[in-house]
């Protein structure tokens, strides 16, 4: 009985704590959900920071979601919304110092006119003029065309063609000596981009896909497709003034204090929630309140009986949330290619294969899924020669890769249809595959 006793009494303690936290969880859910504890600081790092509570933190008029200004005029998004949680957590109060464009705020930057700069991309211009910090944000860059703009597997294909390019960033910076053949047009920020291939100003816009997504919903532009991929990415830092490695020391820690959670709320704001139309901010913070209120009971229950359980249950379920966003995002960029995308393991089936690749063979994924990629499509009298070739990638590694090269595949309806293709080599790490092949139809050009 008395041990029966003990567990419901803690059992009643706990919920009228939970009950306490409801009355004031409210008033401070901004505070909790944006990361704004107080990191460890020694006494040195105290006193530096209490001197330089009014550092001159740069930004610039941006586009949405990543940094733009909002109606009452304050800087909003996601990079702003990592600023804020990374000066609360250093209790810093910064004077935010505005740029028209990146490319403004950068030459402020160099003469010394700003202390922090919100986001910058590595680069040796950048390294040699700040302090970075570790990359906080990733985002991969694609390449979008009008939906009649022909069939392209990169930026090789762009040749000769008008590019836009925002000004200042990774691909104005890179293209010309990569691909001197692509004629840039740079633009002031992303919606102009759009704007400029969906006009015909442009042939295509080289950006990241978050921004690209979001103003072609903004604008109502429905004839934009990503066609490619490209081999660049941002990753966004921290620039901090050279002479104050202390600074770049402590957004570092900052940085790495930021839970998952809190990186997923920010995330999901900028990108989902806030275009709803059925909910507004005070309401998600609600919404998001009552469920981790929820969360937070049933994890307290769940420690009360078994604590080990509940953290590798834990542990488990952020590994597999965060393999399925990432999955759920390669998959929907490999749905919008217009290329055939297959992916074959080290016996040659089909692991791998996306919309493209079912309209132009006319096999349906059931139909090929596991299936002899080289029984079912290709010609009889090139067998021998692709599965050497096949071979031949398996055997040598990423030094095999060759130039693209031209292979016909034979269509569920007999036809023969020409293909340029170029292989990848798949990570070591892949159990599952071995070569991912992109594909571009050529026969009717």
């Amino acid at each position: 009985m008395v041990r029966r006793s003990q567990k419901w009494t803690c059992i009643l303690v706990v919920f009228m704590t939970l009950t306490l936290c409801c009355g004031i969880g409210w008033a401070q859910r901004d505070r909790a959900l944006r990361g704004t504890s107080f990191i460890e600081l020694s006494r040195e790092e105290q006193a530096w920071l209490k001197e330089h509570k009014d550092l001159r933190l740069g930004m610039w008029l941006g586009s949405a979601p990543n940094m733009f200004r909002g109606d009452d005029g304050s800087m909003q998004g996601i990079i702003p919304s990592y600023i804020d949680v990374v000066m609360k957590k250093l209790g810093l109060t910064p004077k935010r110092v505005r740029a028209s464009s990146f490319v403004a705020l950068w030459e402020l930057a160099k003469a010394g006119e700003v202390d922090v700069v919100a986001a910058v991309t590595a680069g040796p211009e950048r390294s040699n003029a700040m302090l970075l910090s570790e990359p906080y944000i990733y985002m991969p860059i694609v390449i979008v065309t009008r939906s009649d703009f022909p069939f392209i597997t990169g930026l090789g294909d762009l040749g000769g063609r008008t590019v836009a390019v925002g000004a200042g960033h990774v691909p104005h910076l890179r293209i010309p000596q990569e691909y001197p053949d692509i004629i840039l047009m740079p633009v002031a920020d992303q919606a102009h981009g759009v704007q400029a291939v969906d006009s015909g100003l442009a042939d295509a816009y080289v950006a990241d896909q978050v921004t690209l997504t979001h103003i072609s919903r903004q604008y109502g532009v429905t004839n934009l497709r990503i066609a490619a991929i490209t081999e660049y990415s941002y990753k966004l830092s921290v620039g901090v003034r050279k002479d104050w490695p202390i600074l770049q020391t402590l957004v570092n820690r900052a940085l790495a204090s930021i839970t998952e959670e809190e990186r997923k709320s920010i995330q999901d704001y900028w990108t989902v929630l806030r275009d709803s139309q059925w909910v507004d901010r005070p309401n998600v913070w609600r919404l998001v309140g009552g469920v981790t209120l929820a969360a937070v009971a049933l994890l307290v229950w769940i420690l009360f009986w078994n604590r080990r359980l509940a953290q590798e249950v834990e542990r488990r379920k952020r590994a597999e949330e965060k393999s399925r966003r990432a999955h759920e995002e390669t998959k929907q960029v490999i749905e919008s290619a217009d290329v055939i995308i297959v992916g074959l393991d080290y016996a040659g089936h089909v692991r791998l294969f996306n919309r493209a690749g079912e309209t132009i063979t006319g096999y349906s994924r059931d139909e090929i899924m596991g299936k002899n990629w080289f029984d079912i499509v290709v010609p009889r009298e090139r067998y021998s020669y692709v599965w050497d070739e096949f071979a031949r990638l398996i055997s040598d590694g990423p030094k095999g890769m060759s130039e693209a090269f031209e292979n016909p595949v034979l269509t569920k309806s007999g036809e023969i249809r020409h293909i340029l293709w170029r292989n990848s080599v798949a990570a070591e790490d892949n159990d599952e595959l071995a070569v991912i092949s992109f594909g571009t139809d050529i026969t009717h050009r």
